[in-house]
């Protein structure tokens, strides 16, 4: 997959397609989903299915409606806080670990919380666990079935696949602009003075959008790396950005002319609030496992390293270590479950990380560890090395 051709695409044929302010509301679904996967090929095989499932619209219907009782209460309240979170389990409280720090200087029981759904089950079964959720979505979803499908209009390319990529984006735009209707009428209804938002630019830029037509405030933090691909977090700037560094202070300034200096504050990784480990270092190495890559190029570079006096450890999301369960077994290799990166990189005293794209290459140097990346196809992660942070 090839990132750099697809951004060279999508400057030249997609960009300047429209100039309705929703048009690039969801356009990294498009970048990442459409464009990206079948730059090659420029045919996109797959398109989205748009039909209405039962079993989920009920879901959407419990969710919406305990969204609008909550309405209510926060309307009584008069909670003029709101806050964009992903609903996720991959912490073992009932928030999204990337907002922890967040939530702690901004608690959850004094905010609205626009819940952005990852997965309607866990979100349906920890409804009680959480304060002021509003799956601000569901009541779309569950009204999309009467709604009037909206359409932008695009001057038409003389290239097929940007005419079919655009066909393809209609979805995504009609969804926009009721979920920005959705917004505006909620945003307004509580009387929200101030927005925190996840800088999550796949699905919150309505929010965005929508606070800044009525003129509320919004502060964005980081909650991973971003780089010239995450495409809307350029479009829909915030009044105020919370970057980990001033490298990425300078990259905002130098990709989006939308930003200036005083937008965005340095205030350091967001998830490192107490003391790092000391890492005694050692002869071992971590090999991070990584979506989209093609292990078969990663592979060879392993093998160079098995049996040269290094031990390799791997870590890796679930379904990395399913993918990879033959090679990990047939040569030995140590497979990490610890909590956390830092933990893992103590616990197991690494004295290298290689990975191909992972944020976990720029994190290990916080505590002197050094990281490698390992080149491939799925060029994601070059501006590390192109930018000097990693070799």
């Amino acid at each position: 997959m090839s990132f750099k051709k697809s951004l060279d695409f999508y400057n030249k044929h997609i960009k300047q397609a429209s100039d309705d302010k929703l048009f690039l509301c969801r356009m990294d679904l498009l970048f990442r989903g459409y464009i990206v996967p079948n730059i090659e090929t420029e045919k996109i095989p797959n398109k989205p299915n748009d039909d209405v499932i039962l079993k989920l619209y009920c879901v959407y219907l419990i969710l919406a409606i305990y969204s609008l009782f909550n309405l209510l209460i926060l309307k009584f309240k008069k909670i003029e806080k709101a806050h964009y979170l992903i609903d996720i389990k991959n912490s073992n409280d009932f928030y999204d670990f990337r907002s922890k720090e967040v939530l702690d200087i901004y608690p959850p029981q004094y905010s609205a919380n626009f819940m952005h759904l990852s997965n309607t089950r866990y979100s349906l079964t920890t409804l009680h666990r959480k304060s002021n959720a509003i799956y601000f979505e569901t009541i779309y979803y569950v009204l999309k079935p009467f709604l009037r499908v909206r359409r932008f209009e695009y001057i038409e390319s003389d290239n097929k696949f940007c005419n079919e990529a655009l066909e393809v984006y209609q979805q995504h735009y009609n969804n926009s602009y009721h979920i920005h209707k959705v917004a505006v009428y909620i945003l307004k209804f509580l009387n929200i003075k101030t927005v925190a938002l996840l800088d999550d630019s796949r699905y919150s830029n309505e929010i965005n959008l929508a606070s800044r037509e009525l003129n509320i405030k919004t502060i964005g933090y980081m909650h991973g790396r971003f780089n010239e691909y995450h495409l809307g977090i350029f479009e829909f700037p915030f009044d105020k950005y919370l970057v980990w560094s001033s490298y990425f202070k300078n990259k905002l300034l130098n990709l989006s002319d939308k930003y200036k200096e005083d937008n965005i504050e340095v205030v350091g990784h967001s998830r490192i609030n107490k003391k790092l480990p000391l890492v005694k270092r050692g002869k071992c190495i971590l090999w991070l496992g990584e979506s989209n890559i093609e292990y078969k190029e990663i592979i060879p570079f392993i093998k160079s390293i098995v049996g040269s006096g290094y031990n390799i450890v791997f870590r890796g999301k679930p379904c990395n270590e399913n993918n990879l369960s033959l090679f990990l077994a047939e040569n030995k290799l140590k497979i990490d479950k610890s909590n956390d990166y830092f933990s893992s990189l103590q616990n197991n005293n690494i004295g290298l990380v290689v990975g191909t794209h992972s944020t976990a290459l720029m994190e290990s140097w916080l505590v002197a560890i050094p990281s490698l990346a390992l080149k491939s196809s799925y060029d994601y992660g070059s501006h590390l090395w192109e930018d000097g942070l990693i070799e």
